[in-house]
C-alpha cells in the first residue's frame, strides 16, 4: 500500500525556521497518554527531546490530538492560525502570542565576542534571557493580556498549593501584577517564575563573574523548570569584560585563560601527579591520582608495586598509553574478589599481564618508597 506523503512535516516551508524550541509538540495516541518524545524526523539536529506544549484532548473526537498555544490555549489548527505556529522559549505559540512576546523584548547583545548567542531584555521588568540567533524567546517572568491558557491555570494552582501554609507570603503575590493589571492566576505564575529564575541565577554565581542572562526551560508559563534544555547561562568576566557561557564548576575565562584553582588540564598540566601500579588477589590495577588515591587502595588491602611522580600532563598521556597497550587484557567490568577501589575494572588486568610504568613514563620520579 502506498502511503500519502505528509505535507506538514516540520523543516519544510516558511514555518521551518522556528524559535527557541522549534519542533516541539506531542501527539495523543488513541486512548493513550501523551507521547513526550517526538519522532526523530520532528527534531532539529541541534535539539532533541524538546519539552512539548500542553495538549488537550478534543472532546468531540477522542482520537484526535489538539496542539495548543501554551500562552492562550488556542488550538493551532483553528481558523486564522498556522498549522504549527511558532515555537517561543521551547513552547508552541500561536502567531498572535508570538508577535506579542517579541514586542516585550529588546536586543541588548548580539553575538558578544563572536559567541552564537543573543541577549534580550524585557521592556517591562528588565530581566534578561539568552537565546540562540534565529530562535525566538520571551521574558522569564512577564506574561501578557493573552496569557490565559490551561498551562497557566495549572501552574497557578500548584503555586498556591505549595505556599498555602505561608500566611504572609501568599497574600503578597497579587502585588506583583497590580502595576500591569494581571489577574490572580497570572500574578501567581509570575511570582513563581520570579522565584525560580532568582534561584537559577544564584546557583550560577561564582567569584569574578556577573551573570548577564540565563535560559530556564519552562518559564514563564509553568512557573517551574521543566527540562534541562537551555541556551545557557552567560556572564561578564569582571577582570576583562568578556561575556562568556558559564560552564559547570568552572571559573575560567576564554580570554584570560585558566584561573587560579581551576581544574582544567591547561591549569594543571605542570602540577605533580602519580602514575601507580597496585596488585590484589582480584587482579592488578594501574591508574593515576594523588597520594590519597594510592593510600585508598592500600586501605582496601592492595599492595603497591610501583609509583612514579611526574607533571599532570605527562601522567595522563602515560595512562592513556597503558590502556592502549593492554586493551586486550583489561577486565572492563567488576569481577569476584575485586576490591571496591578498583571501580568498574577499566584499568584492571590479570596478574599475568606485564605492566611497566617506566616504559610509558621514562622521566617519572620513582616514589614507591612513600607507601612502604
Amino acid at each position: 500500500m502506498r502511503h500519502k506523503k505528509r505535507t506538514d512535516r516540520p523543516g519544510t516551508g516558511s514555518a521551518a525556521r522556528l524559535g527557541s524550541g522549534r519542533r516541539a509538540g506531542v501527539v495523543l495516541s488513541r486512548g493513550g497518554p501523551a507521547q513526550v518524545r517526538a519522532p526523530p524526523w520532528r527534531c532539529h539536529p541541534d535539539v532533541v527531546g524538546l519539552r512539548p506544549t500542553k495538549v488537550v484532548r478534543n472532546r468531540s473526537d477522542p482520537a484526535q490530538a489538539v496542539r495548543r498555544c501554551v500562552n492562550c490555549g488556542r488550538a493551532l489548527r483553528e481558523s486564522g492560525t498556522m498549522a504549527r505556529g511558532d515555537a517561543v522559549a521551547w513552547y508552541w505559540h500561536c502567531r498572535a502570542c508570538s508577535r506579542l512576546a517579541a514586542e516585550e523584548l529588546e536586543l541588548v547583545a548580539d553575538r558578544p565576542g563572536g559567541s552564537q548567542i543573543r541577549i534580550y531584555r524585557c521592556r517591562l521588568c528588565g530581566n534578561q534571557r539568552s537565546c540562540r540567533p534565529g530562535w525566538l524567546t520571551r521574558c522569564h517572568i512577564c506574561l501578557d493580556e493573552r496569557s490565559h491558557g490551561p498551562v497557566i491555570t495549572d501552574a497557578a494552582r500548584r503555586f498556591r498549593s505549595t505556599h498555602s501554609g505561608d500566611a504572609e507570603f501568599l497574600p503578597s503575590t497579587p502585588l506583583l501584577g497590580d502595576a500591569l493589571g494581571r489577574d490572580a492566576d497570572q500574578a501567581a505564575v509570575e511570582a513563581s517564575a520570579a522565584l525560580v529564575l532568582a534561584t537559577a541565577v544564584r546557583r550560577a554565581e561564582r567569584p569574578g563573574w556577573d551573570v548577564v542572562a540565563t535560559d530556564v526551560h519552562g518559564l514563564p508559563w509553568t512557573g517551574s523548570r521543566t527540562g534541562a534544555t537551555s541556551h545557557g547561562t552567560w556572564a561578564t568576566h569582571r577582570a576583562c569584560g568578556t561575556i562568556a557561557k558559564l560552564r559547570p564548576d568552572s571559573i575560567d575565562c576564554p580570554a584570560c585563560g585558566p584561573a587560579k584553582g581551576s581544574r582544567t588540564h591547561l591549569a594543571r598540566r605542570d602540577d605533580p601527579y602519580l602514575l601507580y601500579l597496585v596488585v590484589h588477589r582480584g587482579g592488578q590495577k594501574f591508574g593515576i591520582g594523588d597520594y590519597r588515591r594510592v593510600r585508598s587502595h592500600q586501605r582496601d588491602g592492595a599492595e603497591v608495586i610501583q609509583v612514579l611522580r611526574a607533571p599532570f600532563a605527562h601522567v595522563v598521556l602515560a595512562e592513556t598509553a597503558l590502556k592502549r597497550l593492554h586493551r586486550d587484557q583489561i577486565a572492563g567490568r567488576t569481577r569476584d574478589g575485586m576490591i571496591s577501589t578498583f571501580g568498574q575494572g577499566t584499568e584492571v588486568t590479570p596478574h599475568r599481564a606485564v605492566i611497566s610504568l617506566t616504559d610509558v613514563l621514562p622521566g617519572g620520579r620513582d616514589v614507591t618508597y612513600w607507601f612502604r
